[in-house]
């Protein structure tokens, strides 16, 4: 099956595209230099976050594949390259008005104090135009097949309906950087063809007096997330003072998340006025829910998982429909700053029953918002506030200061009311529901030594009121420090530590022997150690040593994770990478993850625990200069186990193993 989809995927690509392919130069930005690149920053960002595929990171890739032009960027669009700062992004438009433009990328190194750091973060995210390339065509399809080699419960007993093969295809189209088409689909292991996850979008742009319309899928990051960001974001990481969001408004929907997306149409324009820029940004969405619907034609939960396996999760699907309205409005001022407003209504063709504060009741939802920012100096402050439901209220506040000549500082103040309905926000918080939270967060990142930097976080927080998994409030803290030290150019070391305490539920016997929940504090402590070493521009070393111990009433527990992997990068186009992983922990609340390179858009973090070890093997090969086939193939072995997971996922003996390829083409 996987070599008769590669090969049918090649088949067409050649039948379409031969003439092109020969004749096709290899670029800048060719997909066999992207696949050398460091992942270093993607784990940075992303190494605290779970799950297999996240939007998150298709941006990052997208951004990579698709880099701003330096001459052309917006300071809204630098900002959301990860690490650039709002005042960085600001130095960035200055120099390049007095710059008259850029020639190279390079020049961004003159840039007072930080021009050598700011030119590392961006310049994997940034070009500087050459010619009229940017009115050529574009195309590009990307084919996955994955499969679990080991079977697991759900296809023994015919629980799941479908085969135990996972794909993924998707094709886009641009035409003079002013038309795009796009459109996905994936299968999940388990499921039917029919119940796949279809997707796709048409965009055009710079229409009549309109600079963009959408219509199909679209996501939407307005502000910093309180009213509306239908997508997954950066939240607390090493990246420790990159906290403020930079809102860009409607984009096409290229992930696989079936939940986090609108489909129906969106439109913007904006004009220059006396003083500044005036914007809007209309939307409009019909979609259908998936959620668990109950006799009396209620919605009790909502479902966003995406799996449908089984008849069980079948019946989710599609349950009822969200139709929504609103539109945005924002003043960008010539004097460096902004103020923007968000309203938008919602509703549901079956009555929503939450049965918690923070959750819907009904069948409608209004939703008002007001975000700003200001740029003072070598400061930036930012903020939202917004209210839902029957007027409560969810508010936001920080500050990005450049407090020295290599010392950046971010502070955020956060209050979201127990009562706030976020259906369709996403702002920086700890438990990722935006309500039910009040938190003080403060960020450092200091360069000491031009080859040393420290840079962490302490994040103070309380749920004031009952949660899902909490019937008491509760509150925690989270604290990280990283120290980055490249004493040679081949050589980098990193440590981290990370001390987490939060109050939990736990069940016991009060003074009269009866049974009762009461909180407890669990306290996590983990520890962090990487080496990597350049030996040759083609060969890279990397090692990693961790261990976690957690501390609650129950009980106390540790564990420790152990890899070591090599790359190896060919100037002709093709690469391998092996690493080995060995983990020991005490089950399952002292698990460790570990962030591995995967096929290009496939979000790898794995969650370890008990004792074995892992392997695996990632190599990939450019050919025809445009097309690439990358391959992976991994093992984990588990020590004094009869079997894997659980339920229908539930694997018979101690092997978990997984081949994938994936074939990409680009023009």
């Amino acid at each position: 099956m996987f070599l008769r989809l590669v090969a049918i995927d090649l088949l067409v690509l050649l039948l379409l595209f031969g003439q092109q392919v020969f004749a096709q130069e290899t670029t800048r930005d060719s997909l066999g230099q992207l696949a050398g690149q460091e992942s270093d920053l993607i784990e940075r960002v992303l190494d605290r976050a779970d799950g297999e595929e996240l939007d998150a990171l298709d941006r990052i890739l997208w951004l990579q594949e698709h880099p701003f032009d330096l001459n052309d960027a917006s300071k809204e669009e630098l900002q959301t390259i990860p690490g650039v700062l709002p005042r960085e992004a600001a130095a960035l438009i200055q120099l390049r008005k007095s710059l008259g433009g850029f020639s190279t990328i390079d020049q961004v190194r003159v840039i007072p104090e930080t021009g050598d750091d700011l030119y590392e973060r961006i310049r994997m995210f940034v070009r500087v135009q050459e010619g009229r390339t940017d009115r050529q065509n574009m195309f590009q399809l990307r084919s996955r097949a994955m499969r679990d080699l080991q079977p697991r419960q759900g296809f023994l007993d015919s629980s799941f309906a479908g085969s135990s093969l996972k794909m993924y295809h998707r094709a886009i189209y641009g035409f003079h950087r002013d038309v795009e088409i796009g459109a996905l689909f994936e299968k999940d292991a388990g499921e039917m063809t029919h119940d796949g996850f279809a997707a796709g979008y048409g965009v055009m742009r710079n229409v009549l007096f309109l600079d963009q319309i959408i219509v199909g899928d679209y996501a939407l990051q307005i502000g910093q997330g309180l009213a509306l960001w239908r997508s997954s974001a950066f939240g607390k990481s090493a990246e420790a003072v990159d906290i403020m969001r930079s809102g860009i408004g409607a984009s096409p929907y290229r992930s696989t998340g079936e939940f986090n997306f609108f489909r129906g149409a969106t439109a913007s324009f904006s004009a220059d006025i006396p003083g500044g820029t005036l914007s809007f940004n209309a939307f409009a969405s019909h979609h259908a829910i998936d959620g668990t619907l109950q006799p009396d034609g209620s919605i009790s939960a909502f479902y966003a998982t995406g799996l449908f396996r089984t008849e069980n999760e079948k019946a989710k699907r599609n349950v009822a429909r969200e139709t929504l309205v609103g539109a945005t409005a924002k003043f960008s001022s010539r004097y460096e700053w902004s103020l923007g407003a968000t309203a938008y209504t919602s509703k549901f063709d079956h009555d929503v029953l939450g049965d918690r504060l923070g959750e819907l009741n009904g069948r409608r939802l209004h939703v008002f918002s007001f975000n700003g920012d200001i740029h003072l100096g070598r400061m930036t402050l930012f903020g939202e506030m917004a209210t839902s439901g029957d007027g409560a209220a969810a508010g936001m506040v920080g500050l990005v200061l450049r407090a020295g000549r290599r010392t950046d500082i971010a502070v955020l103040y956060r209050d979201f009311n127990p009562r706030y309905v976020a259906l369709h926000a996403n702002a920086f918080d700890d438990n990722g529901n935006t309500n039910n939270e009040r938190g003080m967060y403060g960020g450092i990142r200091q360069r000491i030594f031009d080859w040393l930097k420290v840079s962490g976080y302490v994040d103070l927080f309380t749920h004031p009121w009952v949660s899902f998994t909490n019937p008491f409030p509760t509150s925690g803290k989270d604290i990280l420090v990283q120290v980055e030290a490249q004493p040679s150019r081949p050589l980098t070391f990193t440590a981290r530590i990370n001390l987490q305490e939060e109050e939990r539920v736990s069940y016991g016997e009060d003074f009269f022997g009866r049974s009762a929940a009461m909180n407890e504090t669990e306290r996590r402590h983990r520890l962090r150690a990487t080496a990597s070493y350049q030996v040759t521009k083609s060969i890279r070393l990397k090692g990693r040593i961790e261990t976690s111990n957690v501390h609650a009433i129950s009980g106390n527990e540790g564990g420790i994770l152990l890899f070591y992997d090599a790359r190896f990068q060919a100037k002709e186009g093709w690469f391998a990478e092996a690493r080995v992983v060995f983990f020991d922990t005490g089950s399952f609340d002292s698990r460790i993850y570990e962030y591995e390179n995967d096929l290009r858009g496939v979000f790898s973090n794995i969650a370890f625990f008990g004792k074995g070890r892992r392997w695996y093997l990632l190599a990939g090969i450019t050919f025809l200069s445009p097309l690439r086939l990358t391959a992976k193939y991994s093992q984990t072995e588990k020590e004094g186990v009869s079997s894997i997971s659980s339920g229908a996922s539930l694997i018979s003996g101690s092997v978990d193993n997984r081949l994938s390829l994936q074939l990409d083409f680009r023009l």
